[in-house]
């Protein structure tokens, strides 16, 4: 069975990639960031869309690729001017 990675946006056949995808924000009211949190989210390396799998034998889309990986959040935290 023959299975590539393919862009959700049309690309075609694409790499992967890890890209960092803000789950949560806080700013001040003048638009100081105060926190900020991220997750690891498998993209294209193409364009950055999500990506499905292709299946060759059945020339279809069979499943998409999990978009939260790795359970890891990164936090950002600042102190307010």
């Amino acid at each position: 069975m023959s299975l590539e990675f393919v862009c959700s946006n049309g690309c075609g056949v694409c790499k992967i990639r890890l890209a960092d995808f803000e789950v949560y924000r806080s700013e001040t009211l003048d638009g100081d960031l105060i926190e900020r949190r991220t997750a690891p989210h498998i993209v294209s390396a193409c364009c950055g869309f999500a990506v499905d799998v292709w299946d060759e034998r059945v020339q279809d889309v069979t499943g998409s690729v999990s978009v939260e990986p790795v359970p890891r959040v990164s936090v950002e935290i600042r102190e307010a001017p």
